[in-house]
């Protein structure tokens, strides 16, 4: 079967969906301007896939990742031009990689290489009925509804990332607060951005000296700027009169609150304390409960569910005071989550878990302090917080806590 056509009129997914369906072999070939990549089918599953992006390229990657440098690379080019190899066993055989190392970051190539396609807005494509040679290539297979699903992800975390970076001409400084080490945790791909931060660079020119791809680049850039790490060239505060602060910038000093009292109640209540949380987005107005339908404070290692808020705030909410709609909504639901902590553990428990939530505040302050917009919603979290636990009217049963009352009702029925 011969396939062309063009992606304005047939979607990438659809194309990688027909031959999975159908169980194809073959060569699929997509150009765009100068780019040019080649996607291999066996049995209508990915094994391999080239580009001629130098962007793309292994050595590239390789630096981004922090495992090669640019000496290195040029010396490895070099070798490989003269003896006619391939780059991968040059630099094995030179002692910069390990060959487990290598065969990873093929693979790793591959996948970004792939989810790069489905950025592309335009682009020619044709699709060869042909046996597969990929003899001297690492296989890589790849079921292709995986491929689909992460890609539409990544799209939907684009979107977001895009009302951060508005044009790839911004440029970046650090940040001239002091910042501890021990409260900076940082992956890979964010440290090899932060050396390249100079206040001088614009996005574009970071893509191409620290070899990330855009999905990386940005992923990256968003996260130092919301930890306060870096800040844009030429940036104002924004005070009251100005634009209203990005929802998600909102959403993340909640939600390290929410953190906090979510894992001393996972804690104590197990999977309980997920319903609790439930319960009370439940107790919200019917017209804004859709906006946190999908908002679960992020925990260690899980991912980070904020995006649902703010784009349902985006998209759904007909008004020009979202901002105050959003905060009014968190500070509700942050009342209602700290009352069922406090009535579920009691006081003394939920002092502690407030301790935590005031270290997590001050943090905030210290990377956030130029923003009076951030100041007016930490000074109403820390006033909800006072309100909590020194509420005039608990009862020795309220201060307690279920959860002990419970225990003591157990413990005198056992003697």
């Amino acid at each position: 079967m011969a396939l062309n056509g063009t992606l304005r009129t047939f979607h990438l997914a659809s194309l990688l969906q027909l031959f999975a369906s159908e169980r194809k072999t073959g060569v699929l070939q997509l150009k765009k301007l100068e780019d040019e990549i080649h996607i291999f089918f066996k049995d209508g599953i990915i094994v391999y896939a080239s580009s001629t992006d130098k962007d793309l390229r292994l050595g590239r990657l390789l630096i981004a990742k922090g495992l090669l440098s640019e000496d290195q690379l040029r010396d490895s080019l070099r070798q490989a031009k003269v003896k006619g190899a391939k780059l991968g066993a040059v630099l094995v055989n030179r002692g910069y990689l390990s060959v487990k190392t290598l065969v990873e970051m093929l693979r790793y190539q591959v996948k970004e290489l792939l989810y790069s396609l489905f950025f592309w807005k335009d682009g020619d494509f044709q699709f060869r009925d042909v046996p597969v040679n990929v003899e001297g290539k690492l296989i890589t297979r790849m079921n292709t509804m995986e491929v689909i699903l992460e890609a539409s992800r990544r799209i939907d975390e684009w979107s977001v990332m895009r009302r951060h970076i508005k044009s790839d001409e911004m440029v970046f400084k650090i940040s001239e607060g002091k910042h501890d080490k021990n409260e900076v945790k940082l992956n890979k791909e964010e440290w090899g951005i932060l050396r390249f931060i100079d206040g001088k660079k614009t996005v574009t020119q970071l893509a191409e000296k620290s070899g990330n791809d855009g999905f990386t680049l940005y992923k990256s850039l968003c996260s130092l700027m919301l930890s306060g790490l870096i800040e844009e060239v030429a940036h104002t505060a924004k005070g009251e009169s100005g634009p209203d602060l990005d929802y998600s910038i909102v959403v993340t000093v909640y939600d390290d609150v929410f953190k906090v009292i979510l894992e001393d109640l996972t804690e104590q209540l197990g999977n309980r304390a997920f319903e609790l949380f439930d319960e009370c987005k439940a107790k919200l107005l019917p017209e804004h409960q859709g906006f946190f339908r999908d908002y679960m404070p992020r925990m260690t290692g899980a991912k980070d569910n904020n995006s649902a808020t703010t784009g349902a705030m985006e998209t759904l909410w007909r008004t020009d005071r979202k901002r105050a709609v959003l905060v009014d909504n968190l500070n509700t639901l942050l009342q209602l989550f700290l009352t069922k902590e406090r009535d579920t553990l009691g006081t003394v428990l939920t002092k502690q878990t407030l301790e935590k939530a005031d270290r997590s505040l001050a943090h905030v302050k210290e990377y956030q302090r130029e923003s009076d917009q951030i100041k007016e919603i930490i000074s109403r979290i820390e006033s909800i917080i006072r309100g909590i636990v020194d509420n005039p009217e608990d009862k020795k049963t309220k201060s307690e806590g279920v959860l002990s009352f419970m225990k003591k009702k157990r413990n005198s029925g056992n003697n």
